[in-house]
């Protein structure tokens, strides 16, 4: 499996896993490797049940970029003290929104985006303080994906109406800025994780 080309490389190095913890053994192990083995699809589908069953900590943040000719926004979840299951624990992100303008969405949103970005986590930090324990982390349980025969996880519960509520704010922003221009796509909130 490889990551979705829809979405930049965001992780923030702050949140990055020391070293030592990133050379943790996070290969999936089979006789074979690629989409054409089937160990490797049944190591897939094991660590991805174990994950289902698994209560895992969010340490969610924002981001907001321009990205191959248009904006993309994504919350990046950084799960606290990953389990081994989880392969790549920096890529584990939710696209809530992608933006283009036909002026180009560099030259509409770049002087917006520090301000956005700001407010976004602003908005974020408050809307995960009561869902969040004595630590700051928010406890969640994943779900299955909002579509069939995908290895990716759906939204927990926990979390979901603070996707939505972020998605609306910055369509919004967007709309204010980039008029009636912007076109503004809202995916199904999913988890990536690869």
């Amino acid at each position: 499996m490889q990551r979705a080309q829809s979405v930049p490389v965001l992780a923030s190095s702050s949140h990055r896993a020391p070293r030592d913890r990133e050379a943790r053994n996070r290969t999936v192990k089979s006789n074979g490797c690629g989409a054409d083995s089937p160990s490797s699809w049944q190591q897939l589908h094991e660590i991805r049940s174990k994950l289902m069953n698994t209560q895992i900590f969010f340490e969610p943040t924002v981001e907001i970029t321009i990205w191959k000719g248009h904006l993309y926004a994504g919350v990046w979840w950084h799960p606290f003290n990953a389990p081994l299951a989880i392969l790549r624990p920096e890529n584990w992100h939710t696209t809530l929104l992608r933006c283009w303008h036909p002026d180009g969405a560099a030259e509409v949103y770049e002087p917006y985006l520090v301000a956005w970005n700001e407010l976004l986590t602003d908005m974020l930090r408050m809307l995960v303080r009561p869902k969040a324990d004595v630590w700051g982390l928010v406890p969640v349980w994943l779900r299955i994906p909002p579509w069939r025969k995908s290895y990716t996880f759906g939204v927990p519960t926990e979390v979901l109406p603070i996707c939505e509520i972020l998605q609306k704010m910055l369509a919004t922003l967007c709309h204010s800025v980039g008029y009636d221009a912007a076109d503004v796509r809202e995916d199904e909130f999913h988890i990536s994780w690869n």
